[in-house]
């Protein structure tokens, strides 16, 4: 009996589910077609579009139905005439609409994109080009490279940020991180500078040095301008890794000011360093704006292109009912 009643009531759930459905659609059709009436000026017009809505129907696409609903609801055909209106029909035949949209697209991006220089220092390396010459580093070292970022071997796969081939990276919401390892960068053995690591690695403001060494690392071992932060990571015996900060002066003798979370003479563990390394590089990076460069908000950089769009290619009819009826015929054209 309870497996009779079960099926019952599946049954009756069905019907009224396609009673319902059957209802939503009536009631978008009703809906489209009082539209319609309200706008047509002419019967002729009129028989048209209904025609037409039911061809769109009968083909069982609701995709133009559901738009176009959405898009009265928020009152986009009431305000796509308007002086105050946040939408814009958009002129994309011309060429130069084409570059500003790849721009916003490829260049503007969300994220604000910091760009960290890693080094592998071996034990008796003291100069650059020793350091430089590195194509690989300890099994430690290794590890921690697989916890920074994900690798890529093509800088392709990001265009927007122009990158070295054999790089790491890591994003979240709001950053993302470039990491130029340079023992995983090309090797010239015939150029005692490496001019292909330092071009990176030398424009970056922030280096994390990995030192084996039995003398501490110096911060201007690498020669640069705008390396003015050092996050230096010595490997121990126990199996921690103790941490050093060092920060360089600027030209009136000025530091870089505080950040962390790591701090110097810290001693951590392999499992939290990628995560700790990767937050002290972002508040670095926060901590170097601050001192010597204007902050860009990338959010507001992508509005100003958004507004210069608009402002250049969006079409200005004289009369409303021209802007209305070009928005609507754009409209269907792009969701058939």
């Amino acid at each position: 009996m309870e497996k009779n009643e079960l099926e019952q009531n599946k049954e009756e759930i069905a019907k009224y589910k396609e009673k319902a459905s059957q209802l939503e659609r009536t009631e978008q059709i009703l809906y489209k077609l009082s539209e319609i009436e309200h706008k047509a000026k002419k019967e002729d017009n009129f028989k048209l579009e209904v025609q037409s809505l039911e061809m769109q129907y009968q083909s069982n696409d609701l995709r133009f139905d559901q738009s176009w609903a959405f898009l009265k609801h928020i009152g986009a055909f009431d305000l796509i005439s308007s002086d105050n209106s946040k939408l814009t029909l958009l002129n994309d035949e011309d060429p130069d609409f084409k570059v500003l949209l790849r721009f916003l697209d490829d260049e503007s991006s969300l994220r604000i994109s910091i760009k960290i220089g890693v080094l592998y220092v071996g034990k008796g390396q003291f100069d650059q080009k020793a350091i430089f010459f590195n194509t690989k580093g300890s099994e430690e070292y290794e590890e921690l490279m697989k916890k920074l970022g994900k690798s890529f071997s093509n800088a392709e796969l990001h265009k927007s940020l122009s990158l070295q081939p054999n790089i790491l990276y890591y994003a979240n919401g709001i950053y993302e991180l470039v990491f130029h390892v340079a023992t995983g960068m090309t090797t010239v053995l015939t150029d005692d500078q490496q001019l292909g690591k330092k071009k990176y690695i030398g424009n970056d403001s922030i280096h994390i040095v990995w030192d084996e060494n039995d003398r501490e690392y110096r911060p201007g071992t690498i020669t640069s301008a705008f390396n003015f932060v050092h996050i230096i990571i010595h490997p121990l015996r126990n199996g921690l890794y103790r941490i050093r900060i060092r920060k360089k002066k600027d030209e009136k003798g000025k530091q870089v000011g505080f950040f962390g979370p790591l701090l110097t003479g810290m001693m951590l563990p392999m499992n939290l360093l990628g995560t700790l390394l990767r937050y002290t590089s972002i508040n670095a990076r926060k901590a170097i704006t601050n001192k010597k460069f204007r902050i860009v908000n990338p959010l507001s950089e992508r509005r100003k292109i958004i507004e210069r769009i608009t402002s250049k290619h969006g079409l200005r009819a004289g009369v409303k009912g021209e802007i209305n009826q070009a928005f609507i015929n754009k409209f269907i054209n792009t969701t058939k």
